[in-house]
């Protein structure tokens, strides 16, 4: 241990060998997390449960505070390393060959004993060594381009400025450039944040690593932008950035924080941080909007897997996405008995030509309708009628709708005004997987005999031309085509808020989807799903853009499903018996061994997949057992 205080903490090497750790590079999706302006308290507790430093910055040297930014250390990511902070020169050295490792991120900063460094290290092998790697420091501008003018073969990794008695010197780690490392590069010292811009759109690249200087100028380092997204954004409130991260279905990589007039602001480099499937979602999803709009997406297969999703669980304004809930308490009611389809509403209505006064505006001149409660959840549901919801809301209460919802384990619902009274009004509130939930309970029987009815009532043809358009060129029998279609499912409910006076526009679909698949032994089963997509606080003048935004991506999410749906009935002929997965003419034990040593995600077709969702799993063994016995 080292004599003076420097950071005596080093993350467990994880002894099984290291995957790949590209750093700025890497597009795995994982957990992620940052800090701003902490203590080492704070750091050590994030580290503590189980994450491993990316980025690190020093925010103040006395007391000392940091910026981090860090990664969940497993799977993709898991890897030995340490970090450390207060160190001098020798001591760093000194750790490098203890450690056997090389340096990821360097910090540079002043303290009453001098100069001292905080830096993250890595070890020196494993699956994503370099050939060649080192470190330089107390360079000037002129000594860095000297350093790269001379070390041709070489590239920048990481670069930090800093100020000393002699004016600015920097500190960096590199790599070497040479075979499958090589790559083109650029760095910028002592630049304007426009400058860099501009630089970037001429290089066709992107940031690996932004670093300010004291004096408010910058410096970068580029690599070519490649084929994987990645944004950068500056002037953000630090507290803000995540949201601007996972909205776009990304991570943070690097994380700098920098005083103004206005208080703290933060530059942020960004990286894709979702499969393929949301990525291209959710690029339909973000076209063209504002930086500052949020937005979700979801596509879950019910009592089934996640297949795409961002920001799935937080919160959002659903407009009339949020009536979902209170169709799902009237036909619990219907249900249960407590009240029938056919019962009489009695509401007000605003007179003849004033249906867009809102339920909140009621007056005398407001007329009482009576309809049956099915033409009531019809104009809720397909027309969004704010004044059927209210009478929906009114007749069986905002706790009632809350907790039946609550109790299938949509928790963050609520409703805190009445739909149509917007603005200047607390938001309503739910979350995608929220609406998933309720769907899956009507899925899986809740409404018993009335689950057509729920999803009849609710608009089932906005679809459809995507349907028709996928099997018109799918090559199917015109008999497959016509049973597809009449198995095809879809029951949605979208949402519309615009508030010209805070200058906000909000939009939402959500919704059930169901397609049949063809199994191995030409059964059909009918897969059924949940998609949803929102948009948050887009500027009031956006209010078209996200609307039709928010379509693209559902539709989007919907044509893949219909695709592989689609996919499942070209097969070629059929298991001349379901489960005799060795073709004996029974399925018995021997059977079963296939099939287990089969269990788990198939990279290519698994003849124990039995119901084709690509894995091996606890429903293919429930068929298969079904399966038992001599083939008829």
């Amino acid at each position: 241990m080292l004599d003076r205080m420097i950071c005596a903490i080093a993350a467990a090497i994880i002894s099984c060998s290291a995957t790949a750790d590209l750093h700025h590079d890497q597009t795995d999706q994982t957990n992620w997390y940052y800090l701003t302006n902490v203590d080492l308290d704070a750091v050590n507790e994030l580290i503590d449960e189980g994450n491993r430093l990316i980025d690190l910055e020093i925010e103040q040297a006395q007391p000392l505070r940091f910026n981090v930014v860090a990664v969940r250390n497993s799977g993709a990511y898991s890897s030995g390393w340490w970090w450390y902070y207060g160190a001098t020169i020798p001591e760093i050295q000194d750790l490098l060959v203890v450690n056997d490792a090389r340096l990821m991120d360097v910090e540079v900063y002043q303290t009453k004993a001098g100069l001292r460094f905080a830096v993250i290290m890595k070890p020196a092998d494993g699956s994503d060594a370099v050939g060649e790697t080192d470190w330089e420091f107390g360079l000037s501008g002129t000594g860095v381009e000297s350093w790269i003018n001379a070390n041709p073969t070489r590239r920048v990794h990481d670069l930090v400025p800093y100020e000393t008695i002699f004016g600015t010197r920097y500190a960096f780690t590199w790599i070497n450039n040479t075979g499958d490392e090589a790559s083109n590069w650029w760095y910028y010292l002592d630049r304007t944040l426009d400058n860099i811009e501009d630089m970037l759109e001429k290089n066709n690249a992107r940031l690996i690593d932004l670093e300010r200087h004291e004096d408010g100028r910058w410096s970068a380092l580029m690599l070519p932008k490649g084929d994987d997204p990645w944004w950068w954004f500056y002037g953000m409130d630090p507290f803000e950035v995540e949201d601007l991260a996972v909205s776009r279905g990304a991570r943070i990589v690097d994380f700098e924080r920098y005083p103004t007039s206005g208080g703290d602001r933060v530059a942020v480099v960004l990286r894709r941080n979702v499969n393929d499937l949301t990525l291209q979602a959710n690029a339909r999803l973000r076209d063209d909007l504002s930086t500052f709009s949020n937005s979700g997406i979801y596509c879950r297969e019910l009592n089934g897997s996640t297949l795409a999703g961002t920001n799935s669980s937080r919160v959002f304004e659903p407009a009339s996405v949020m009536t979902t809930f209170h169709h799902y308490t009237a036909m619990r009611f219907v249900n249960a008995n407590a009240d029938s389809l056919a019962e009489t509403v009695a509401y007000l209505r605003p007179p003849s030509g004033n249906d867009s006064s809102r339920p909140c505006d009621a007056d005398g001149t407001w007329n009482t309708t009576s309809e049956t409660l099915f033409q009531t959840l019809i104009r809720m549901m397909a027309n969004s009628d704010n004044h059927a919801t209210e009478a929906i809301r009114a007749r069986y209460g905002t706790t009632t709708i809350q907790n039946l919802a609550s109790a299938v384990g949509a928790s963050d619902t609520a409703l805190n005004h009445i739909n149509g009274c917007f603005c200047g009004s607390d938001r309503n509130e739910t979350t995608l997987q929220d609406l998933a939930d309720i769907h899956e309970a009507v899925a899986s029987g809740i409404l018993g005999n009335y689950e057509d009815d729920f999803h009849d009532i609710m608009i089932n043809s906005l679809f459809n031309s995507v349907l028709q358009a996928e099997l018109a060129g799918s090559g199917l029998s015109a008999e497959d085509v016509a049973e597809f279609s009449s198995r095809a499912l879809e029951a949605t409910k979208g949402g519309s808020y615009s508030c010209s006076s805070l200058d906000e526009a909000h939009r939402s679909r959500a919704g059930y989807f169901r397609l049949p698949t063809r199994r191995k032994d030409c059964s059909i089963i009918d897969r059924e799903y949940f998609i949803g997509a929102w948009i948050n606080d887009a500027e009031w003048t956006e209010g078209s853009l996200a609307n039709g935004n928010v379509y693209e991506a559902t539709e989007f999410l919907y044509r893949d499903l219909i695709q592989s749906a689609i996919a499942s009935w070209r097969e070629t002929g059929c298991e001349p018996c379901f489960g005799d997965l060795n073709g004996d003419g029974i399925v018995d034990g021997a059977d079963q061994g296939l099939l287990l040593a089969q269990w788990g995600s198939c990279p290519s077709e698994c003849s124990g997949d039995l119901d084709g969702d690509g894995d091996v799993d606890g429903a293919d063994l429930g068929l298969f057992l079904s399966a038992w016995g001599p083939c008829s």
